[in-house]
């Protein structure tokens, strides 16, 4: 029976292990606390950016456009000035010799032009300044694989047979024809003349020049006179720029040869002041009275009105007057040089 004593003390002894066990041992609240809590810390790094420079552009690859296609300019081809050229499709017109000019077209199509200035090198090119019409540029003869003109003139035709044209004549102008300076389609074009206006021919027989007959001739243009020169006709003579005559001048050739800038003074016994026209003809509107012995400049003329000629002048003078003076009765007339009085004249 004495056993039985000591099953107690066995039990007690358990359960006292057991309660010093389960407070040791956290429950599973107390590992979700600190679960909760534990911080995961993550070192942080600092990062360095690493700055890539803007590539910087190398100028020396700069070049004149196509300098490698450049042949030079030591063989030129043998145009004259007026010979025609025919442009191949694709080709480029530019506003000077030279290939970094500004572009002024490019050639859809084969076309014809004719040289008027050149050859001019530029660039490594040749270059030749042609027109066509209105339009007007410069193209290069070839580069080192082409050649840019499909054909050429080395040689102008000689001029057609002139037309029979008298000095003094009032000609009517069929087409509109550019008036020049120069007999030459390199001349400055002073203004264009409408087709259905009257000109006056100036020279006695035409120049030849460029393939072209030209004739130096008066027109009026908007109201004002221009002398200059104008092609007859085109250079296959199909096309005639100078219709027949229309009339012939009937004023006799100026008493006083004056050109455009000479002096002269107004010089008159009758008493009569002489008046200055807006226009060259007696129903033009009077402007000013002009004295005796007024100085004037002239500055254009002579017309014709079919029975008077008359000359533009500038009266030199503080008050800006210019308008048109009738030349005179012969055979003195009222209008003498400058510098070279002569007594009697107007009588």
């Amino acid at each position: 029976m004495r056993p039985r004593q000591y099953i107690p003390l066995f039990l007690i002894f358990g359960l006292m292990t057991i309660a010093l066990f389960t407070m040791n041992v956290p429950s599973n609240a107390q590992f979700e606390q600190v679960q909760t809590t534990l911080v995961t810390v993550t070192p942080v790094v600092n990062t360095v950016a690493t700055i890539t420079p803007a590539p910087t552009f190398d100028f020396t690859t700069l070049s004149t456009p196509n300098a490698s296609l450049a042949p030079g300019c030591a063989t030129v081809l043998p145009i004259p000035i007026g010979g025609e050229i025919i442009v191949r499709a694709g080709i480029s017109l530019r506003s000077a010799p030279d290939p970094s000019a500004p572009l002024l077209r490019e050639l859809e199509e084969d076309f014809i032009f004719y040289a008027i200035e050149g050859p001019v090198c530029g660039g490594n090119y040749v270059w030749w300044r042609v027109q066509a019409g209105t339009f007007v540029g410069w193209v290069a003869e070839r580069n080192t694989q082409i050649n840019f003109f499909l054909n050429y003139e080395t040689t102008l035709n000689p001029c057609n047979e002139p037309l029979t044209l008298e000095r003094f004549e009032v000609i009517t102008i069929g087409y509109n024809v550019r008036l020049r300076d120069i007999p030459s389609i390199s001349g400055l074009v002073v203004t264009v003349a409408q087709a259905g206006t009257q000109a006056l021919i100036l020279s006695d027989e035409a120049t030849c020049a460029d393939g072209y007959n030209w004739r130096e001739i008066q027109v009026e243009v908007l109201g004002v006179i221009y002398e200059g020169w104008m092609a007859e006709a085109n250079r296959e003579a199909q096309r005639t720029y100078l219709a027949e005559a229309t009339s012939v001048f009937q004023c006799l050739p100026p008493i006083m040869p004056f050109v455009i800038g000479d002096k002269a003074r107004l010089r008159y016994e009758d008493s009569a002041p002489k008046n200055l026209r807006a226009t060259p003809s007696e129903n033009g509107e009077v402007l000013f009275v002009l004295l005796d012995a007024v100085p004037v400049e002239i500055i254009g003329g002579p017309v014709c009105d079919g029975f008077y000629v008359w000359w533009q002048v500038r009266v030199m003078s503080n008050i800006p007057a210019i308008g048109w003076v009738y030349e005179g009765p012969r055979p003195n007339g009222w209008l003498q040089p400058f510098d070279q009085p002569v007594p009697g004249f107007g009588r």
